[in-house]
């Protein structure tokens, strides 16, 4: 767990600054870049596996859990403008914030289940997401989820005046080969109906979401495939613009 580490501590850098259009009360600005939730930044086919292939979003749910013990472990730093500036070091996280994220896929009789924790603080203190996928059969695939289980999140200043526990349902459709539209609905954080649709082309990723606060969009590739232990490990990177104008770059490895 030594590179999660390294991850998360990377990833919390910035979190003490985030874009002035992003927080406030009831704005939820931690979970609004990488969800720290499955297909945050990278693909996940219906089976449960993480590949460049599968369905994609950033800040919103897609209804396919991890599956069979595959993990993801990555960070991203999103900019207070729309230049990528990564992550900063200096004057209390000025030029971006940053979120980690690491994930397990633990397989149930009934179907799929994603723990996930997300640092949120320079004490590495963990918000915890949950996500369900009951077995099913078909184009169209439903789960179920909450982000920021324990109100961690709520914490951060200014605080929120609602629970930052965030349910959520979810369906996720597979109309054409490396296609993948999804729609739900949740409550708190996500304040009504979110979506995403992301295309696989080769090695390389592209999708658009609503996360009912704005639009979103990015590109990710594929950048490294190697063998890890007993595992193939895909190294993933992101980019892409939050509400259109902020810049917001991702690193994830999943096996």
């Amino acid at each position: 767990m030594r590179v999660f580490s390294v991850l998360a501590l990377l990833g919390v850098a910035g979190v003490a600054w985030c874009q002035s259009e992003l927080q406030g009360l009831n704005r939820f600005p931690e979970t609004r870049e990488m969800s720290g939730m499955p297909g945050g930044s990278f693909g996940v086919l219906p089976n449960g596996t993480p590949s460049i292939k599968g369905a994609m979003a950033l800040s919103t749910p897609i209804a396919y859990s991890l599956d069979h013990w595959h993990w993801a472990m990555g960070v991203n730093s999103t900019s207070s403008n729309s230049n990528f500036s990564g992550l900063d070091f200096k004057s209390h996280g000025t030029l971006s914030s940053g979120t980690a994220e690491l994930m397990v896929g633990i397989p149930l009789k009934w179907g799929a289940f994603t723990y996930s924790a997300m640092p949120i603080d320079i004490h590495l203190r963990m918000a915890t997401n949950l996500q369900f996928t009951p077995n099913q059969h078909g184009m169209v695939k439903v789960g179920v989820g909450v982000q920021d289980l324990f109100n961690d999140t709520r914490t951060f200043r200014p605080k929120e005046l609602r629970n930052s526990r965030s349910p959520y349902l979810v369906a996720t459709a597979n109309p054409i080969s490396g296609g993948y539209i999804s729609l739900g609905y949740g409550n708190q954080r996500f304040g009504g109906v979110f979506g995403s649709v992301s295309k696989n082309i080769g090695n390389w990723n592209a999708m658009a979401e609503y996360d009912t606060f704005n639009w979103n969009y990015g590109v990710a590739n594929r950048v490294g495939h190697f063998r890890g232990g007993r595992r193939d490990v895909d190294a993933t990177v992101f980019v892409g613009m939050i509400r259109g104008k902020y810049a917001s770059a991702s690193l994830v490895f999943s096996f």
